[in-house]
Formats: C-alpha cells, structure tokens, sequence
C-alpha cells in the first residue's frame, strides 16, 4: 500500500474517549433529524439547493450493505502503528468529525496529511468535489513509486 486516503469518517475508532467525545458533540435525537441536515454543510444547502435535491435523491437509493466485523479493534497504539501515508480529510462544518477532532486523529497517524474544505460538511467529496479530488490525487502522486 502506497498511501491511505480516509475521508469524513470516525473509522471505528474504539477507544473510549474518542468514543465519549463523539457522543457528546452529536445531541440527542441526532439520527431523527433529516440526513442532509446530517450531511450536508450550510452553506451548501443555503447556496445549491437543486443539489442539495439531486442529493437526497442520491441518499434515498437502495443500497445493499454487508456487515463485516471489524478484522481489528482500533484503538491508538494499533493507529499510531501504522506507517502507510494518510491524508486525512473532512469538511470544516462536519457535525461528526469537525477539524479538531481530524486534527487529533491526526494525533496518532504517523505520515498523516491533513485536509479541511471550507464550508464543506460531512460529504466533502459531494459539496467539494473538485477540490476533493485534486487534494486526493495530489497527495496519490506524491506517494507513488
């Protein structure tokens, strides 16, 4: 493996104060509220509200999922182990990753890159995705033998 990309996610991360944190900063009824409420940044839903539709209708597909257990439990020797280069990434208005908690994830990653789209939210790859993907294949060309 040449490089990690890990993008908006909380990555099963295990450990109970990380854990704890996530719980405190998501209030409750979260999952109830509207999923581009979740997902999407403001700014996005105040300025591309046609996109923001093509987006729900996007979400509202059926999507098949198979559960795995995790191979491993990821907790922060396991991470801090890992020498892969990683960018890490997330929107600056992600409800359940916002830069703080990317930047102490980031912590614990040996060769981690950080990238943070402004006025993105939790799909940073949707709201963003040009500059997404030109961070993406940045960091991939930088890596590649």
């Amino acid at each position: 493996l040449l490089s990690c990309t890990v993008g908006a996610t909380l990555g099963g991360i295990q450990e109970p104060s990380w854990n704890e944190v996530t719980t405190a900063i998501l209030p409750e009824g979260w999952f109830g509220l509207p999923e581009a409420f979740r997902e999407l940044g403001p700014s996005y839903r105040a300025a591309r509200p046609q996109a923001m539709t093509t987006w729900i209708e996007h979400a509202e597909l059926p999507v098949t999922t198979v559960q795995q257990p995790p191979q491993n439990t990821l907790m922060w020797p396991k991470i801090e182990s890992i020498r892969t280069p990683t960018l890490l990434l997330t929107g600056d208005c992600d409800l359940y990753l916002p830069p703080a908690r990317l930047r102490e994830l980031a912590g614990h990653v040996r060769n981690a890159e950080v990238a943070i789209f402004s006025e993105a939210g939790h799909v940073p790859h949707w709201e963003s995705y040009r500059e997404f993907n030109a961070t993406v294949l940045s960091f991939i060309g930088k890596h590649r033998r």
